[in-house]
């Protein structure tokens, strides 16, 4: 292995670099231990591959003393042992606490501690192929200890550091700017709906109508004495509810459908081509219409469906006024219950929209199809430039350990020799 590493450098685990120690989390029970604390505590959630500057709590003097949190200096480099952020890391920029699924990892003062936290950045994949556990996927202090880190001459470390600060803090300025475009993708998709189902899109001036006033027939999805989960088999026909609404789509799951014997009993509520389902829990507009791959669905539970006269009203129309912005505010405001919101006819019946001639709805439905299409195509740029962001990292993280980065330079004291004083001031 050292054979592959440029000259002066030396391959060792990190255990010969650096102490580690984990936190510990005082009783929750207590509240001595955490009211009005001033001492500053960190849990893994905290931990995303960049400097922490702020604390997830504080912890009081009382609870520090009486668990096993203890306070990591400033330029601690913590990594997380549990959950979905295991093996992501962070600098410490203030003295902190931790709890225990964090490990502070404390280098030699001979040692940049930066060079470590880059390296760990780097080393992620390598530390997950080393979980431990299925149902709660972990790692510890001794796979910390024995992971294997590059390591180059002191003061190459701080010429890399010092590149890798001024090249990540390029990426992560485009990353800031990417990641503001999700958001105005769906400002600029609210707004087209808005102009539509104003009838802006169009001259022709339409008349304000009730969805009511259409006697569309509404239906609302089988109660849980009609339908049970224990119905639900796998491979039948399939069960249409909110989260099989996905994106203005009816995206069906194998595991939620049920028999033919089921699907007989329950055929008042089977869909046609043309149904508008709406979500009537959760996440008000949340709709689709039915078309012939999902004809023949079951409505479920936790939705509705609108069945209209086709020669008043187009339901890919339709679909656009329950999802815009307006209507959904509506709804929010009418819809009843405390915990999650819950949407029954009688309000969906009194959803206002202007009502152009069919033909005109439909050329409505093209143009914000039109808009929506554009839409689609920056967010595929995006998520493609995204993604090379993301490799961006990566690559040049590999690059400076590999020794690439920055010009090695022969008078500089080999790593080994770094190594041995790190040894010799431990033991001492």
């Amino acid at each position: 292995m050292n054979d592959e590493l440029p000259q002066g450098w030396i391959n060792t685990c990190i255990s010969d670099i650096a102490t580690t120690q984990s936190g510990g989390t005082p009783s929750t029970i207590r509240r001595d231990y955490w009211e009005g604390g001033d001492v500053p505590w960190i849990n893994s959630g905290a931990l995303k591959d960049a400097i922490i500057s702020s604390p997830s709590t504080c912890i009081t003097r009382l609870g520090l003393e009486n668990s096993s949190a203890k306070v990591f200096p400033r330029k601690t480099v913590v990594i997380a042992l549990t959950g979905a952020t295991t093996g992501r890391v962070g600098l410490l920029n203030f003295a902190t606490s931790t709890n225990q699924s964090v490990t502070g990892i404390l280098p030699s003062s001979a040692f940049v501690p930066e060079y470590l936290f880059y390296y760990l950045r780097l080393a992620r994949d390598a530390v997950l192929a080393q979980v431990i556990g299925s149902a709660q996927p972990h790692i510890n202090k001794q796979i910390v200890d024995e992971l294997q880190i590059p390591i180059s001459p002191i003061e190459e470390q701080q010429r890399i550091v010092n590149k890798l600060k001024g090249l990540l803090e390029k990426v992560d300025e485009s990353q800031e700017r990417l990641a503001k475009i999700p958001t105005f993708l769906k400002r600029f998709r609210q707004s087209v709906l808005v102009i539509a189902c104003r009838g802006d899109l169009v001259k022709e001036k339409a008349k304000i109508v009730l969805l009511g006033d259409l006697e569309p027939k509404i239906q609302t999805g089988p109660f849980g004495s009609s339908l049970h989960k224990s119905d639900y088999i796998r491979a039948g026909v399939p069960i249409v509810n909110p989260m099989h609404i996905v994106s203005g789509r009816i995206v069906p799951s194998e595991n939620t459908t049920v028999s033919n014997g089921t699907y007989q009993r329950l055929q008042s509520y089977a869909l046609k081509k043309g149904d508008v389902i709406i979500a009537r829990r959760g996440e008000m507009g949340r709709c689709a219409v039915v078309d012939s791959k999902s004809e023949g669905f079951l409505c479920g539970t936790g939705s509705l469906f609108v069945r209209i006269n086709e020669n008043i009203v187009d339901p890919n129309y339709l679909q656009l006024i329950i999802s815009s912005p307006t209507t959904v505010a509506f709804l929010l405001e009418r819809s009843v219950g405390t915990t999650m919101a819950n949407l029954n006819q009688d309000i969906l019946k009194d959803v206002e929209f202007p009502l152009p001639s069919v033909s005109i709805q439909r050329r409505i439905v093209t143009m914000v199809h039109k808009w929506f299409d554009m839409a689609d195509k920056v967010e595929a740029r995006y998520q493609k430039a995204q993604a090379q962001v993301d490799k961006l990292t990566l690559s040049i993280l590999a690059k400076a350990f590999r020794g690439e980065l920055v010009p090695q330079d022969p008078n500089d004291e080999p790593a080994s020799k770094l190594l041995e004083k790190i040894k010799k001031a431990n033991r001492a």
